[in-house]
């Protein structure tokens, strides 16, 4: 599902059900930073498995919302690795995994011979003093919506 089209509509769903609805969820797309939203994961590269197949940013948004609908509510996936993956499929140089950082982009890396999770990030970057920049790590946005499910 990489429409443009069809990622806005479940973004503004998604964005409807967290701040009209009051509901606590979070979507994962590829490639769509344009959200500008805690709710609105965006998956920017994949993975290649040890067999070779190539899992691409769209595949890879299936890993990415499970992982993140498995999370605890204290837990961050930054770092965690993509079983049975041995290479980036889409990989970055530092330089350019900062911008993507920088840009709200959910993205893999190999670190120490292991396909990870660069950092647990979601797509929110537009930061003010109501609204600080602790709000694009997903572990933030986890805590405080399990907290408001115990309210």
């Amino acid at each position: 599902y990489d429409d443009p089209t069809v990622k806005s509509v479940y973004v503004a769903f998604a964005k409807r059900l967290a701040n009209q609805q009051n509901r606590f969820i979070q979507i994962a797309v590829p490639n769509y930073t344009l959200a500008d939203d805690p709710t609105v994961i965006s998956v920017s590269n994949g993975v290649v498995l040890s067999n070779g197949t190539v899992i691409d940013a769209v595949k890879a948004t299936a890993w990415v919302a499970g992982a993140t609908a498995g999370a605890n509510a204290n837990q961050s996936l930054t770092h965690t690795a993509y079983d049975d993956a041995v290479a980036v499929h889409g990989r970055l140089n530092d330089s350019q995994i900062t911008k993507a950082l920088l840009n709200g982009e959910f993205l893999f890396e190999l670190h120490n011979g292991k396909v990870v999770v660069e950092q647990d990030t979601n797509t929110f970057t537009s930061f003010n003093p109501d609204k600080r920049k602790h709000f694009s790590k997903n572990r933030v946005v986890r805590t405080i919506n399990g907290i408001k499910k115990d309210w």
